[in-house]
């Protein structure tokens, strides 16, 4: 693992992300449709975060 990506148990998160950003890189609605996704969804509480992400 290189760059900021330093364990291994956060790969899959990793990985979604450069999957979806790959996928839509020549999409030239890729802002509205990743503010239009981030305003659908309900927000994370930051223990579940916490949790997730093991803080």
């Amino acid at each position: 693992l290189r760059g900021i990506h330093h364990q291994a148990k956060h790969l899959q998160p990793y990985l979604d992300e450069f999957t979806w950003r790959f996928n839509n890189r020549n999409n030239p609605n890729f802002f509205d449709i990743l503010i239009s996704s981030m305003m659908k969804e309900k927000a994370t509480p930051i223990k579940l975060l916490n949790f997730y992400w093991g803080s």
